[in-house]
């Protein structure tokens, strides 16, 4: 178990860690944000022009009956009618919205150029660049493609995806105030003789395993009992082999769209839960977050990493994925547009869902990228 630590508190004792190395890479990759947004667009632009999606449509592709009517023309899947309006949104507001760089002198013209540039002046970013230029120079034939199975492929090609969730500027940052963070929470816990509950940790949609990777170490193996969970089968068989040298951690499935209590999770059972990006992905955020508090021990915490404020490149890379739309499944669910909530939603919804505290952890480094570290706690009573 875990001692009754406030959010706050941790979130207090986090400002004394600079993050020096990250903080640097994430202002570089920001410096040139505008550079790397014309990459996206001309990406857009380009795919749009091979399917015969002409530039003064863009703002009627807004419109979803006239965007469902061009895709029946066009022979394209009606699936990915919201991914291209995201798309066309990217492309139009591009056209309205003049670049403001301090580099215009020094960009290159050309798709390819412009990319090759980035990796020059962005060396530690290969790896976002990499996943834009296999979407972005496959983004035509990935929009005539049905269901998700060939940008699954494009994705996962070459661990591409371990990578990003391990290594990436995007979340090596967030890796490492997850770790932090999770050390804080436990060391005290854990450095008492007389401690004899076990901490049992739960890990929802764990993936890759690119978040686990970084915080194993920090567990007591005598102590703690961690489950590694996915929905994805795929996922629980890589995670076997990625963590077999870890015996206190075991793998099993986990459908957060479902009560954890008819899966085996009792209620009340765990007292840290774990969640990478992917409490986004369920069809009812509500539901979800009221599942993962219900697991919750009294005084439990839900450590979550949750996307915010995504750059363009996220909606073209993964706008067709199926979590970037299952909220518009389901009627209860609140959510219009995106699947994504600002910081002072999470808030509101936590709140409503069991949990009575909640920190905002990556206020600490003072930077806009992306993401957004929450720590949140149910009541201990």
């Amino acid at each position: 178990m875990l001692d009754n630590v406030a959010p706050r508190v941790i979130n207090e004792q986090l400002q004394s860690i600079v993050f020096a190395e990250e903080r640097e890479r994430i202002n570089q990759v920001q410096s040139r944000q505008d550079e790397i947004d014309r990459l996206v667009v001309s990406y857009v632009v380009a795919a749009f022009r091979a399917l015969s999606l002409r530039p003064e449509e863009l703002d009627r592709l807004a419109d979803t009956d006239y965007c469902r009517a061009r895709l029946r023309e066009l022979n394209l899947p009606q699936a990915k009618v919201w991914w291209v309006q995201l798309l066309a949104k990217i492309a139009a507001n591009a056209e309205k919205t003049p670049a403001d760089t301090g580099h215009a002198d020094t960009m290159p013209a050309d798709t390819e150029q412009l990319a090759d540039h980035l990796r020059r002046e962005l060396p530690f970013y290969d790896i976002e660049l990499t996943i834009i230029t296999r979407v972005g120079g496959n983004l035509a034939r990935l929009i005539q493609c049905e269901g998700t199975s060939e940008i699954i492929r494009t994705l996962f090609a070459d661990d591409l995806m371990t990578r990003w969730y391990t290594e990436s500027v995007t979340h090596r940052i967030f890796n490492s105030l997850a770790r932090e963070t999770v050390r804080l929470l436990t060391e005290q816990t854990q450095s008492k003789p007389t401690q004899s509950k076990p901490l049992n940790v739960l890990e929802v949609g764990a993936g890759t395993g690119g978040l686990t990777s970084h915080i194993l170490d920090i567990f007591d193996p005598h102590s703690t009992s961690y489950q590694f969970t996915d929905v994805g089968a795929f996922f629980l068989r890589s995670g076997r082999r990625r963590f077999a040298n870890y015996p206190f951690v075991e793998f099993a499935t986990l459908d957060l769209e479902r009560r954890c209590g008819e899966q085996g999770f009792a209620d009340g059972s765990c007292n840290l839960v774990i969640a990478n990006n992917v409490i986004h992905d369920t069809k009812n955020l509500r539901f979800t977050l009221r599942n993962v508090a219900q697991v919750l021990a009294p005084g439990g915490y839900l450590l979550m990493i949750e996307l915010t404020d995504p750059q363009i490149w996220w909606h073209m890379c993964f706008g067709s994925l199926d979590g970037w739309w299952r909220f518009k499944s389901d009627p209860g669910d609140d959510r219009e547009d995106l699947m994504l909530l600002k910081v002072e939603q999470w808030y509101e919804v936590l709140a409503e869902s069991g949990f009575h505290q909640t920190a905002v952890l990556s206020d600490a480094l003072d930077i806009d990228f992306a993401n957004r570290a929450f720590l949140s706690q149910v009541d201990g009573s």
